[in-house]
Formats: C-alpha cells, sequence, structure tokens
C-alpha cells in the first residue's frame, strides 16, 4: 500500500519511523526542504523504536497526493481546514484519507469533500487520539533528525465517516497490535483524551508556563483537584454524548485501555504511568496544549452544548477564562443543525431522533 504521511512533527515522523521499522516504506510530505533534506538523509530513532532509518521526503503536495493510496493527517487540528481544502482541490480517484487525534478532523473533511470533490468516492475516518508519546528533533544544519519514541499505545479507536474502510483497517492492523472500530466520528473526536487535561492543567500551571519553567507536566502540575476539574468536563462529553446517541468511555476508562492498565484514578495513572509521569511541561503559551486544545478540544464542546441543550458550564468558563486571559477567542469547529444532523445520519442508526433532538 502505498501511504504518504502530512507533517512531519513530532507525530508524522514516528509514524515514518515506525513504518520503516516494520519494513514499510511511506512518503512523508513536509513543507520544509530542509526537513525533507535530513529526512532523506537519516532518521535515528531511540526508545521504543531503535535504529537508523532512511525515510523518502517530498515537498511537492500534489506528488505526494497523486501517488497515495492512503493519506494520513498528522498534523495540529488547527490546519486540518486548509489541508482539507487543498487536498480535495487536489483530488484524484483512489486514495482513502485517515486523520490521526481527530480532533473533528473527519467532521471538518467532510465539509471539505463535499464542497470540492462531491464525487470521492474514498473513506475518510479518524483516530480518537495520537498513537505515540514522541518527540522529533531537527537539525537543519547538519541534516540530522532523531525521533525519541518513548512508547506506542496497544490499542487505538477509529471511526470512519464515510466510504470502505478496508484499506485503512488493513493498514492500521499491519502497524499496531489492536483496533478497536466505533460506529461515530462524534465517539473518537469526544473522547480525545487530550483536551481535557491539557487545557486546565496549563490554566492552572499558567505563569510557570509562561515563565518557562521546567517540571513534569502531569505529575508536579496535577493533584486530586485538578482531576476533579477533569472528571467536571469529561462529565459534559458524557451528556453530548448521549445527546448524539454517541457511545462515550469516561477518560479514565480511556487511558487504561490505551496502555492496557488498571489505575484507580488519574493522580495514580500519571504517576505510574513512565510515559505520562516524564511528560515535560509546556515551555510557552504558543505549545499546541493551548493553541490546538483549546480551540479543538473545549471550544467544540461549548458549540455542541448550545446546540443540543446541554448544560457546559465548566467548557464554557474555561473557555471564557483562556479568552480573557489572552485577549484573544479561539475559534474552532462550528456546528450547526444541518450539518451535525447530515453527519449524524451518516453515523448511527439514530439519525433521525438526533435530527429531532435540534429541532426541538
Amino acid at each position: 500500500m502505498k501511504v504518504t504521511i502530512i507533517g512531519a512533527g513530532n507525530t508524522g515522523t514516528a509514524l515514518a519511523v515506525h513504518m520503516a521499522s516494520l519494513g514499510l516504506h511511506p512518503l512523508l510530505y513536509t513543507r520544509s526542504a530542509e526537513k525533507a533534506r535530513s529526512l532523506l538523509r537519516s532518521v535515528h530513532a531511540a526508545g521504543s523504536i531503535q535504529g537508523d532509518f532512511h525515510i523518502s521526503a517530498i515537498t511537492d503536495f500534489t506528488a505526494a497526493v497523486h501517488r497515495a493510496v492512503l493519506i494520513v493527517i498528522c498534523t495540529w487540528a488547527n490546519t486540518h481546514r486548509k489541508i482539507f481544502e487543498k487536498l480535495f482541490s487536489h483530488w484524484v480517484s483512489g486514495y482513502d484519507l485517515l486523520i490521526f487525534n481527530g480532533n473533528w478532523g473527519a467532521y471538518e473533511a467532510v465539509a471539505a469533500q463535499r464542497a470540492f470533490a462531491p464525487d470521492f468516492l474514498g473513506c475518510i475516518s479518524e483516530t480518537s487520539g495520537m498513537p505515540y508519546a514522541a518527540s522529533a528533533s531537527y537539525n537543519t544544519e547538519k541534516h540530522s533528525v532523531t525521533s525519541s519514541i518513548a512508547a506506542i499505545k496497544s490499542s487505538l479507536t477509529l471511526a470512519t465517516a464515510c466510504g470502505n474502510n478496508e484499506n485503512v483497517l488493513r493498514f492500521l492492523r499491519a502497524v499496531y497490535a489492536r483496533i478497536e472500530e466505533v460506529s461515530s466520528v462524534f465517539e473518537t473526536s469526544l473522547s480525545a483524551p487530550n483536551p481535557i487535561i491539557h487545557v486546565p492543567l496549563c490554566l492552572l500551571n499558567m505563569s510557570k508556563i509562561e515563565q518557562g519553567q521546567h517540571f513534569h507536566f502531569l505529575v508536579d502540575g496535577f493533584s486530586e483537584r485538578a482531576e476533579h476539574l477533569v472528571h467536571a468536563i469529561d462529565n459534559e462529553r458524557t451528556a453530548i454524548a448521549g445527546r448524539l446517541n454517541a457511545h462515550y468511555t469516561p477518560i479514565l476508562e480511556v487511558l487504561n485501555e490505551s496502555w492496557n492498565s488498571h489505575y484507580p484514578s488519574l493522580v495514580e495513572i500519571f504517576r505510574r504511568n513512565p510515559v505520562y509521569s516524564q511528560l515535560p511541561s509546556p515551555t510557552g503559551v504558543e505549545h499546541r496544549f493551548i493553541q490546538e486544545d483549546v480551540p479543538y478540544g473545549i471550544a467544540p464542546l461549548v458549540s455542541l452544548g448550545a446546540l443540543l441543550h446541554v448544560d457546559t458550564k465548566t467548557c464554557e468558563s474555561l473557555l471564557t477564562l483562556y479568552s480573557t486571559y489572552f485577549a484573544s477567542p479561539f475559534p474552532g469547529p462550528v456546528f450547526g443543525p444541518d450539518a451535525l444532523q447530515q453527519l449524524g445520519q451518516e453515523q448511527t442508526p439514530h439519525g433521525s431522533a438526533i435530527a429531532k433532538d435540534i429541532d426541538d
């Protein structure tokens, strides 16, 4: 299968290295010519995967898309909309689309597909979270790349918005240990674990983040009271999922399933799981824990809550505090009744019930 990875950040680089370690040969698209040259020379992998790998890289978006059977999106959610518009304006038949760490990526991809490529017959799928705890370091002067992969999740959750996902599943099963399919992209995006942890925790530790202090984010910056705040957001997502007739798995269960563990609380899993206990804090406010997870993790919950008449006072308070603190809005996906109804009808057998709830 010809796989093109869009995005040469932490996740995209880790995926390329993981595939290469399995004898697969992905093509990695990056806008940076320096990154592309570095990738072609060699990538040194450390951690869960070790060795040196040569990764095919390209800066020509059209060529990257046209040679693919499967395109895997590994970028910040903030760039999804522009990527999908560009992707479907270059559309040719014969490829499927997979979005890692969905964050409403499938929702926005379907909207772009309808606008730019209504005859598209491929598959659009997303996962609920990142498969890797990883970081990528590019030294463009020395043309060297290091991909440090601390861990690979033992389980991935997949939802498909449209099309036949046979190729997507074939790819995922060749690379990852266990794939759980769910019936709705509402389930994957609502269940994304990062936003409801990162957003409140960044706010509680904002002065240290602004000062560039280094600390273990989920240990030094977390407490039982912080866990209460996370669970309050978790409960609001549960209520939204109920209105959408979508199954929802609580945050603690999601994390335990991802790592095949059985910890009784978030405090315990963060302290005892080495991936979480060693997670470094953001060292600035431009970090994705803020700039991605607020507009694509919390703002959508406020929008959906208003549309579905669900109380989201915790999320609303967080969004208000962030917008006030930064004196700037955090716009994310906007959900209107028509789009929500159409996607709901495609995703679940309860589409008509969703439409009636919205009308009511």
